[in-house]
């Protein structure tokens, strides 16, 4: 036997309780999904309270009034519920005002209809009341926009209801206990009024109203419990998609499970980056996925990829996924632009190895390389030479001309000189005016000829200065180690710095070659 108190009681109870969970969720109006939970819940009660005085009404007059205000409830709850999973879940941004005023054309063009009925039976016709027991039902044959309105709420709903389990089944296990409240709060009315269309409830009887009561408890622990409205799951497409890194997540075969919008703008100049894809060698030329075995293990290179005539560099991180066994399930590989960080080290390592004005190697990358290079080839017992020189009577150019002409005379000898040496030699600007070569597998002769033919350059080559001739000269010093024996680089700079004082104490204009005590004097004008 039926108990009709009982049902009441439920209608009672799922009133109360859903219009107090309406009010506890507008004190945390702030949080994202709480005021649409609340509109909710107030549907839900506005449904449960009309449908009190339904099933109680006495005549079809009175049962059709409430029947209409039954639907107020009833049209707004699908798109109440829909808004507040897509908020909850953090995809405010998909939902605008615009969108939200058209999920509710359906329910006003329902409600209008409903109102209106009499005039078109658009929505029901035959309305026809019965009372077994103490329950007042009406019976009517559906028209078309009831079914328009049923497809359009359980579409809502479904829609809704995928979107809570996709989020459930990505989240971390400290927000799935929450999502999962609402996963089950709304199984109990949904699954009545599935049961009610399908005809399988006792004698009829909708049990949706009365079954807002057993939700609205599993809101409400929900709410007390675990502070649905508290603690706010991100949404994994909100973190993953807006990552400023490149992320590809591979399984054990090497093939792509799951990527970010970031990785693909990154790949789209290799490959088209998709679900499935595996990395063939040309990819492994740029990326190595399979060199990470050991569990626990991280992999870092950087990568250099050609985009429109551009050199981009990237850091990549590879790191292995594991499950609770500790069993390696699969990989991920972290991209991240570097371009910048590159270029500044790249900058800072010319503004430490070169001169800032004359652009050749300064004087401590030229000792710190010349130590390197000249043990090498003693090691392999071949001749090396220094050539110190010295621009002749420097400080009369800067005191006439300025320092801007002595700046420019400065470049033009550093590329004079340039223009006679090989790739394997180190020349730089050893301080002021004077400069330094080193130059490797060169006996003392070659060095002194090659001295010879800059200074005569030098001498025949006037500058031209904003319309003035500048005549330069310069006073060089030449060591070699075939004629002074093994040494390091700093005896060979003495060396020949003692040449170079022997040329400027001759007159200047000449080279100087040291040879142990013995001093050759190449002819000048």
């Amino acid at each position: 036997m039926f108990d009709y108190s009982l049902y009441y009681v439920c209608l009672v109870l799922s009133c109360i309780i859903t219009a107090l969970l309406g009010l506890i969720a507008l004190q945390r109006s702030v949080n994202r999904g709480a005021v649409a939970f609340a509109c909710l819940m107030f549907g839900a009660a506005l449904f449960s309270f009309c449908y009190i005085f339904k099933a109680s009404s006495l005549s079809i007059y009175k049962a059709y009034f409430w029947l209409k205000a039954v639907y107020i409830g009833i049209a707004s709850i699908p798109v109440f519920w829909y808004i507040m999973i897509y908020q909850y879940t953090g995809e405010k941004s998909e939902l605008s005002n615009k969108v939200i005023e058209r999920l509710f054309i359906i329910p006003l063009i329902t409600l209008f209809l409903l109102f209106s009925n009499t005039y078109h039976d658009l929505y029901y016709s035959n309305l026809m009341l019965t009372r077994p027991g103490l329950i007042s039902m009406i019976h009517f044959e559906k028209g078309p926009w009831y079914w328009v309105h049923l497809v359009y709420s359980y579409t809502l709903f479904i829609s809704g209801y995928v979107r809570l389990l996709k989020e459930w089944w990505y989240s971390d296990k400290i927000y799935r206990s929450r999502l999962g409240i609402f996963l089950a709060g709304a199984v109990a009315p949904w699954f009545a009024n599935i049961l009610y269309h399908m005809r399988r409830t006792p004698q009829g009887i909708d049990f949706s109203p009365a079954s807002y009561a057993i939700a609205g408890l599993i809101f409400a622990w929900g709410i007390y419990r675990y502070g649905v409205f508290e603690l706010i799951p991100i949404a994994r497409d909100n973190v993953f998609e807006a990552m400023r890194d490149g992320v590809i997540v591979f399984d054990l075969r090497n093939r792509v499970v799951d990527f970010n919008l970031e990785a693909k703008n990154i790949m789209k100049d290799i490959t088209d980056l998709e679900i499935g894809l595996t990395f063939n060698k040309e990819l492994e030329g740029y990326f190595d996925i399979s060199s990470t075995t050991m569990p626990g293990l991280c992999e870092q290179r950087e990568v250099k990829i050609t985009v429109k005539n551009e050199m981009i560099y990237y850091s990549c991180i590879l790191s292995q996924i594991m499950n609770k066994k500790k069993d390696v399930v699969g990989k991920t590989l972290i991209m991240r632009n570097i371009t910048d960080q590159i270029k500044l080290r790249e900058r800072l390592r010319t503004l430490a190895t070169l001169d800032g004005l004359t652009n050749i190697f300064n004087r401590r990358y030229f000792l710190e390389l010349g130590r390197i290079e000249l043990e090498e080839y003693e090691s392999k017992e071949q001749p090396s030479a220094i050539v110190l020189f010295d621009i002749d009577l420097f400080k009369k150019i800067n005191d006439t001309f300025g320092h801007e002409a002595g700046d420019n005379v400065l470049c033009t000898v550093a590329k004079v000189f340039a223009n006679y040496l090989r790739s394997t030699d180190i020349f730089a600007r050893y301080g002021g005016e004077e400069f330094v070569c080193l130059l490797l597998n060169t006996n003392s002769e070659t060095a002194m000829q090659i001295a010879e033919r800059i200074r005569i350059n030098l001498n025949y080559s006037p500058l031209d200065f904003q319309g003035n001739s500048l005549r330069v000269t310069a006073s060089f010093g030449v060591a070699g180690t075939d004629l002074v024996g093994k040494t390091n680089l700093e005896e060979l700079l003495k060396m020949a710095d003692k040449a170079l004082y022997d040329a400027k104490g001759r007159g200047r204009n000449c080279t100087c070659l040291f040879a142990r005590g013995l001093n050759k004097i190449s002819q000048w004008q």
